[in-house]
Parts: C-alpha cells; sequence; structure tokens
C-alpha cells in the first residue's frame, strides 16, 4: 500500500462529519464472554461483520468472511464492557453498507474476536 493510499485512509477515518453514517444502539461484550480487556472511546475504528454476529473463533467459521472498518462516535468519554450506548457509525466505504437496514445486527470484532455489536436504528438511506 502506497503512503498517498495510508494517507488518504487515515483522512477518511478522521474525518466524519460529511461522510455517510448510520445510527445503531452499540453494545459491548464483557470481559468474561470473550471481550475486550478494556472499554472504548468515541472515535473508536473497528472491524464490522455486516452479516451479522457469529463466533469466528474455529477457523473453518472464517472462510468468506469479510470486515469492513467502521468509526464509532458516541457522546459517553467511554463506553465501558457490558454496556450500551448510541453510537454514530461512519462506514469508510459506505457503498459496503447501503443493504443495512433498520433492526439489522452488526457484529463488531477485532480480528476474529467478538467485541460488541450494533443493532442499526437508521440506515444510510433513511
Amino acid at each position: 500500500m502506497s503512503l498517498a493510499s495510508v494517507n488518504a485512509y487515515a483522512a477518511a477515518m478522521t474525518e466524519p462529519t460529511d461522510r455517510p453514517r448510520l445510527i445503531g444502539e452499540l453494545t459491548l461484550v464483557p470481559i468474561e464472554e470473550g471481550g475486550r480487556k478494556r472499554g472504548i472511546v468515541s472515535g473508536y475504528r473497528g472491524q464490522a461483520l455486516l452479516s451479522g454476529v457469529r463466533d469466528l473463533s474455529a477457523a473453518a467459521s472464517r472462510v468468506g468472511v469479510e470486515f469492513n472498518d467502521c468509526r464509532l462516535d458516541f457522546g459517553e468519554a467511554i463506553l465501558e464492557l457490558g454496556q450500551s450506548t448510541t453510537a454514530m457509525v461512519y462506514p469508510l466505504v459506505a457503498k459496503h453498507w447501503i443493504d443495512v437496514a433498520a433492526g439489522d445486527v452488526v457484529g463488531l470484532y477485532e480480528g476474529y474476536r467478538l467485541v460488541g455489536s450494533i443493532r442499526i436504528t437508521r440506515p444510510i438511506r433513511s
């Protein structure tokens, strides 16, 4: 990846105000259920699995998995494990999120570890 591509990616992820966005209820998985060790701050960039929430711990379950990065903005200083909040979801590539509808649940991952979920309340096309 060229330096120009890296810079364009960084700019896209740090300048969300004029980008398409969705709104959803973000919930973090508690550490006891395999989640992160610490909460997240607004501006967190995660890997989203648009096909829903599922266990990806086994290699066979990862076949065909395609993550789509997004930035999550919310009002709290930090969202702790097991807590929920309303978040604005800024997709890196909006065209991949066009078919996501209200009520859909998007998995939030770090690698193949499920760390949270987002129940969409307002999709891009609303």
